[in-house]
């Protein structure tokens, strides 16, 4: 499948990969002596990366797979809230190169029946591919586990939500990870905040879980020029009908003993 962000333009003997930001000059440009044939069949959505000749055209991020097209997709809609001074076109090559490179994980120690659509292993094989956790969990306490489950020193990021009899009722907060992250100081903290504000509940809860965690990636992959996710170090508390936006919750304590 198409990677959202490009368009195909067939040539006299080539075919031209695009981007939809700017159509001026090809990012890719492929020999070929039937350019438009060779057009409908990349536009072909059944076409795999086992198919012949695909598979370099995965390796650049031209095509990609289901999983991570509607992940594209969904950045691409979220290009409306950005500034304007940010370039869409730079942005869409960075959301590109640093998610095609990237590990969705969820980790469950609750939440089972908690749906997730965006799990996916590093479509660019990259052996430095960062890693996304999404961690859903009931006690916080079970937050000590991830010690064991993420690796401090690859910079990575964990995205919490926390559940209770099935359902879920917090989003956030994410972090980015340090060699020096603490999750002692992480569990003491957490009920620390106060409400902001609030706005109504309207849809599936999953559903909000997603757009944050998908804004979230565009934050990072951005180096946070944009600034579209609502739980960079907070949270949103959902109830019957409401959600609650906290201040910020930092993730080290005084009280801890890491920091005697």
């Amino acid at each position: 499948m198409l990677n959202a962000f490009f368009e195909l333009q067939a040539a006299e003997d080539t075919l031209q990969v695009m981007n939809c930001y700017r159509r001026t000059s090809p990012l890719y440009t492929i020999s070929h002596r039937d350019p438009v044939r060779l057009k409908r069949v990349l536009e072909d959505r059944q076409l795999s990366a086992d198919s012949k000749g695909a598979g370099r055209l995965y390796e650049n991020g031209i095509l990609v797979d289901p999983v991570h097209l509607a992940a594209l997709e969904r950045f691409k809609e979220m290009f409306t809230g950005v500034d304007a001074d940010v370039d869409p076109y730079a942005l869409s090559l960075v959301l590109t190169s640093g998610y095609l490179r990237s590990e969705i994980r969820v980790i469950r120690y609750a939440g089972a029946g908690v749906p997730f659509a965006y799990a996916s292993a590093p479509l660019i094989k990259d052996e430095n591919a960062p890693q996304h956790h999404l961690v859903m969990y009931s006690d916080p306490l079970q937050l000590r586990r991830l010690r064991k489950e993420v690796d401090l020193k690859r910079r990575d990021t964990i995205f919490l939500c926390r559940v209770a009899e099935g359902g879920i009722t917090e989003i956030g907060p994410v972090y980015a990870l340090h060699p020096s992250f603490c999750f002692d100081c992480l569990i003491d903290r957490l009920q620390t905040y106060h409400i902001r504000w609030t706005s109504p509940l309207s849809g599936e809860r999953s559903a909000v879980l997603e757009e944050e965690f998908l804004r979230a990636l565009v934050d990072h992959y951005s180096s946070y020029i944009t600034l579209l996710s609502n739980v960079h170090e907070r949270k949103i508390v959902l109830d019957a009908g409401a959600m609650h936006y906290t201040s910020l919750i930092s993730p080290r304590s005084a009280h801890c003993q890491c920091q005697k």
